[in-house]
């Protein structure tokens, strides 16, 4: 807004899938592959994926888990997209790959409720890479079983018509990327 100081920008910030259709949302900013084939996605990140991840105080008190199988053995802080439990964590190595159903006490609807909890060192979470880039670089978090990689989750501007791609829209993607790449 600074480069530009004549947009007007409402952000809603939810964890909820917004109907851009029904609602009054012209973009929205999401992971993973567009369900729904008549949504136009923008790429933000591409290459971004889930990893699994816990405080150094948390591995200190219970052990750094070997190998993703190890997760099932520990606490989990899940995430849920309306009632769906994400329990099931994917991860993959060359040609082998994992699907790992953990379970934990904790369980949020909300990305940054569940980041909290790993920061405070209640579990291991599966998280994008993107949201917690500055916690890894940091030494916060530290990446579990770096070998193996979660699941792809890309980063996408979504909006529901070719109309609504407007320079400004450009230009706010054009920042978005390259505040991903940083």
């Amino acid at each position: 807004m600074a480069q530009y100081p004549d947009i007007e920008i409402r952000l809603q910030l939810s964890d909820r899938l917004s109907n851009v259709y029904h609602q009054s949302v012209d973009l929205a900013l999401r992971y993973g592959s567009p369900p729904d084939s008549s949504l136009i996605a923008l790429p933000i990140h591409s290459d971004n994926c889930r990893i699994a991840c816990a405080s150094p105080d948390y591995l200190k008190k219970h052990g750094t888990p070997e190998n993703p199988q190890a997760f099932s053995q520990h606490n989990c802080l899940r995430f849920m997209v309306g009632d769906t439990i994400h329990s099931q964590w994917q991860f993959s190595r060359k040609e082998e790959n994992l699907l790992v159903t953990v379970s934990g006490n904790r369980t949020a609807d909300d990305g940054e409720a569940v980041s909290r909890w790993v920061l405070s060192g209640h579990g291991i979470a599966y998280k994008s890479r993107l949201d917690i880039a500055h916690h890894l670089e940091s030494g916060e978090l530290v990446h579990l079983c770096p070998e193996w990689e979660g699941q792809h989750a890309p980063l996408n501007l979504m909006c529901a018509d070719r109309r609504l791609l407007s320079p400004a829209v450009q230009a706010l993607r054009a920042f978005l990327v390259e505040k991903c790449r940083e």
